[in-house]
């Protein structure tokens, strides 16, 4: 789990220019994580996939994605948050995010 961990660090996405849709995606995983939902599918995720299209060039870290995450699970009032399952949902969420990203 800690390689992983550390080679998605090198996924690069500059706070400040993460786009909607990407924190519309981080909500959904936050309201799949509160509700104990592991089968996550992003297509049930609405919003523009022209957007996700030609926005490749958008830079972000990962560190970035996962303390967005963390806060809007605080905020959603999650006392105790379970990294290993928050790596999961967000390496998943590159996933999807690379193969969104070739159309």
């Amino acid at each position: 789990m800690e390689d992983i961990i550390s080679s998605l660090q090198s996924v690069k996405i500059a706070s400040y220019t993460m786009p909607r849709y990407v924190i519309v995606d981080l909500k959904y995983i936050c309201e799949c994580y509160i509700n104990g939902v592991t089968d996550i599918n992003f297509g049930d995720v609405v919003h523009d996939d022209d957007i996700v299209c030609h926005q490749s060039n958008v830079q972000f870290t990962y560190k970035d994605l996962y303390h967005h995450l963390s806060d809007l699970l605080e905020a959603s009032g999650v006392a105790r948050i379970d990294d290993i399952l928050v790596h999961t949902y967000l390496e998943y969420y590159l996933e999807y995010l690379h193969s969104a990203l070739l159309c």
